[in-house]
């Protein structure tokens, strides 16, 4: 027969149980990285604001380019995420006369996230990913495989993503490939880590690719959570912008710089 003391520590042990859930719930779509990407989602009902920003600068020359989303995200339930983004872009460099040629444009995405297993209750976690953007000259279709892995204190992700262009005139190839690496140790609120970014762009029959290095940190609050990353470019090889760097300076930049910011609502 269970006696009142059994009962008592099975409730205890219990509830103790429910708010690690709940916990675990309100921190479900906290990222630890700024271009990887992990696999949780939102709970069912669940609704968060998110604000990119991010600098990318120095081609060899005077350039500046300013990167800004504003995130609407949802939890649909059964594993299902989706937001609406608005993008803003802008990009400055020197003219060659002593001056400074400036131009932005601006964008709408939809994005769709997958959960597919869970990375601490699972051996391994992983998710789909989906993304549309209307520009004013083309649309763009992007897919992402995402895996990570909790273990104790470290945490590890991993992404793959290619994107394809279409543009509004003419049948030129526009297409992107991407793999990251985030490896992150968590400390209660906060993270520190390291993240890698393999990218290349290929367009017509010309393909440019950087190689990203560099820390990253995150930390959480209550209803919201930050993170950022800080990526310069590290030599690869022979580039095709005619300098002695080993840097690919037409279609990357030396130096990148994300923090990203959430809010429930």
């Amino acid at each position: 027969m269970i006696n009142r003391t059994t009962i008592s520590a099975i409730r205890v042990a219990a509830a103790a149980l429910l708010l690690g859930m709940l916990v675990q719930t309100a921190q479900a779509n906290r990222r630890h990285f700024t271009y990887t990407y992990e696999s949780p989602v939102l709970p069912s009902g669940s609704r968060e604001i998110e604000i990119w920003n991010t600098l990318r600068t120095d081609k060899g020359a005077f350039f500046r380019g300013l990167d800004h989303r504003m995130e609407l995200e949802w939890g649909l339930g059964a594993g299902l995420q989706s937001s609406l983004y608005f993008n803003l872009s802008s990009e400055s460099a020197a003219d060659g006369l002593g001056g400074i040629a400036s131009e932005s444009e601006y964008s709408f995405s939809n994005e769709w996230k997958w959960s597919l297993t869970n990375p601490v209750a699972d051996a391994l976690g992983s998710a789909l990913y989906a993304e549309w953007t209307v520009e004013h000259d083309a649309t763009e279709l992007e897919g992402k495989v995402i895996l990570d892995k909790q273990v104790g204190n470290l945490l590890f992700a991993a992404n793959g993503t290619f994107e394809h262009e279409f543009p509004a005139l003419g049948n030129e190839t526009n297409n992107t490939a991407e793999a990251t690496l985030g490896i992150a140790y968590l400390i209660d609120e906060f993270s520190v880590g390291i993240e890698a970014r393999h990218h290349t762009r290929t367009i017509g029959e010309e393909s440019y690719s950087g190689l990203f290095v560099g820390p990253s940190l995150s930390f959480s609050g209550k209803n919201w959570w930050a993170a950022a990353s800080v990526m310069p470019q590290i030599g690869i090889g022979a580039n095709k912008n005619n300098t002695n760097e080993n840097l690919e300076l037409l279609e990357h930049e030396k130096l990148e710089v994300r923090f990203l910011l959430s809010f429930e609502l």
